[in-house]
């Protein structure tokens, strides 16, 4: 098992792959595909100690826990609540699903969609043994303004699933798989 220290500076490595291929206003890697296994809050903790490009814990949380909560806010970029908001309402109502037993834990159907705007088009959650395996597929990312806080948000959410859906009651390894059509650096 990686620590969260490798698993940064592994994701910190990317951007050379980025830097390999230009467009006219970005860098960037396409199709990219990344796996992150065992998530934890460490890992954000130190991505923000190391100043991880784009990531700065105090202005990502804010954003995330008016989502949460329902309430307007912009604060970071594209990070406006609004978009984030009913992401956490289809969290919450997959939690409802298992906690009710309206759906088996086993689902495959634990699909939040965003709209077709948004960077992100959808999460996909899968419970199986002791992993809690969230599928998130991009559109676009921008690794230095936004890549570590997209991988934040898909936590976070798994992290509000496990606690809503009353599956908290054992340590579910979250992993997270980035499935993103364009990662890039604008020049």
């Amino acid at each position: 098992m990686r620590s969260y220290i490798e698993t940064v500076q592994e994701l910190a490595s990317i951007r050379s792959e980025i830097m390999k291929n230009e467009t006219s206003d970005t860098y960037e890697a396409t199709g990219i595909r990344i796996s992150i296994g065992d998530v934890r809050g460490m890992l954000f903790e130190y991505a923000n100690q190391v100043e991880f490009p784009g990531f700065v814990y105090d202005e990502i949380f804010p954003v995330i826990e008016a989502a949460f909560h329902d309430r307007p806010t912009v604060i970071k970029g594209p990070y406006n609540s609004d978009y984030y908001a009913p992401a956490f309402k289809q969290v919450f109502e997959i939690g409802d699903q298992i906690r009710n037993k309206e759906k088996p834990v086993q689902s495959r159907q634990f699909v939040v969609q965003f709209n077709k705007d948004h960077c992100f088009q959808n999460i996909q959650f899968i419970f199986r043994g002791d992993t809690l395996l969230v599928i998130v597929n991009m559109r676009s990312c921008n690794f230095e303004e936004n890549f570590m806080c997209d991988i934040y948000i898909a936590w976070f959410l798994a992290e509000t699933l496990k606690a809503h859906s009353g599956m908290n009651y054992k340590p579910w390894q979250i992993d997270i798989v980035m499935n993103i059509g364009s990662l890039h650096i604008f020049k």
